[in-house]
Parts: structure tokens; sequence; C-alpha cells
């Protein structure tokens, strides 16, 4: 019999781990929170999208992942506690087996768990209501092209208000313009990229794009099953469906749509 080496082992137990913690027939343990609880916490959230805005406004800073760990880092009233993410987390899961139990659609959960949308100069900062929030990033590819040819990126980065960045999703694609329609030019790519996890995985990725359209589509989708640890609390896992959309109209405008569940 062939021996199974070290690293197979290793793979084989992360997979059975994973899918005994994230089971979609796992059931629920009996509420440990009060709806007021859930309100209180989702105040919280609220009231921290807002410090983060005025905390970038007041530094004079730009909105990426070193100004976002330095406002962690100014004061802990910056973060939720390990209790106020595991209260979010856990209603935002029932919430969401209840829409599943219903047929709910993916993206109509997703559209569910928006709780606010910030903007800044520009940048869009989604709150969510298990206790995570995504940042858009600036696309930062090639603006200035030839007439009738025009690059579009959508890209977010997703954190935990404990203070960690989970993840970033990504996909870029060069469109072509008439004014009657659009369709793909060159450049089409997407990925995932881990961020501060201790547990970590990524089913049912897909990457694709339009063959054309009045308006052009390319995406970038997947399930994210994710965990980490909380001092007090234990391991909080977390499940996300995400879905970019960068899309080029008939007249060369770039617009980003994003889903989260």
């Amino acid at each position: 019999m062939k021996k199974r080496g070290k690293f197979g082992i290793l793979v084989f137990t992360l997979t059975l781990l994973f899918s005994m913690l994230f089971s979609p027939t796992a059931s629920y343990a009996k509420d440990t929170y009060t709806k007021k609880d859930v309100e209180n916490a989702t105040l919280k959230t609220m009231k921290l999208g807002n410090d983060f805005i005025k905390y970038v406004k007041t530094n004079k800073a730009n909105i990426d992942e070193k100004t976002i760990q330095k406002f962690f880092k100014a004061s802990s009233k910056n973060k939720l506690t390990g209790k106020e993410v595991k209260i979010l987390n856990d209603a935002d899961k029932k919430d969401t087996a209840d829409k599943k139990a219903k047929k709910y659609t993916q993206e109509k959960i997703a559209d569910s768990k928006i709780l606010a949308e910030l903007t800044y100069n520009g940048r869009q900062i989604t709150i969510l209501k298990n206790g995570t929030f995504a940042v858009e990033e600036p696309d930062t590819t090639m603006s200035t092209m030839a007439s009738g040819t025009k690059w579009g990126t959508a890209k977010r980065s997703y954190y935990s208000w404990v203070g960690l960045k989970l993840f970033t999703v990504s996909v870029t694609s060069k469109f072509r313009y008439t004014g009657s329609k659009a369709y793909y030019h060159s450049g089409y790519d997407a990925y995932n990229k881990r961020g501060s996890l201790s547990l970590w995985q990524v089913t049912g990725w897909k990457e694709w794009k339009e063959r054309s359209g009045t308006s052009y589509n390319a995406y970038a989708s997947g399930n994210f099953h994710v965990g980490f640890e909380v001092y007090g609390i234990g391991l909080i896992l977390q499940e996300f469906y995400i879905k970019h959309t960068v899309q080029c109209t008939k007249k060369g405008t770039i617009k980003r749509y994003y889903k989260k569940s």
C-alpha cells in the first residue's frame, strides 16, 4: 500500500476540519444573545465606521491597510470586543440559515447583509452586519488610453472590526467600446488573497466574462470560509459569498458592483 506523505495527511486533515466546521447542515445552538445585544453591537459598528472616516479626515490620511491598522491601534475603543463580534456573527449565521431555508438566492442574501455604505474621496466603505467591513481599493489600471478602449478593476479588501485583515478579492479587464456596444479586449485577471487568518478555505471560485453585450461585464466569485482566534472567546468562524463585477458601458464608463453575504 502506498504511504500517505506528511503533506497529504495535512491537506486531508484540513479538508476534514473545514467540512466539519463549515458544514451547511450544521445545526445552530440556542441563541446566547438577546435582540438588544444585537442592536447595541450593530450601533457600535455604525459608530466605528463613522469614527474611521473622521480619523482619516483628521489625519489627512489615505484609506489603505496602513491607515486602517493605525486606526485599530490608536485606541481599544476603535474595535469591537470579541463578545460583540461573536454576537453579530452568530446572529448573521442564523439569519443566513433562515434565508437559505426560504430559498433566497445568494445575491438576494448578499444584498440583505449590507448595514451601511460610506464614501470618502470616491472610495466606498461597506459596513456589514456580521462585524466586518469592506474597503474598495483604488483602480490603479491605466486610465489614459486610445479612444475606444479602457481598463477597469473591481477590488476590495475585507476586514473584521476586531482589527484583522481577512482577505482581498479582485477582478480586472481591458474593454473595448463603440458607443453602441462593449466587449472584451484583453488582460482579464482575477484573484483572491488571504489575510491574517488562522483558518482559510475558498470553494466554488469562479472567474468568467461575457462574450459581448450592450454593457460588458467581467466577474469573479467564490465562497470564503475563514476563522480566527479572539481572546476570551475562542475561534470565530465566518462564511462569505463574494461576487465582484467590473463593467464597461457602451460609452466607456467603468462601473463596479459587489455582493457579499
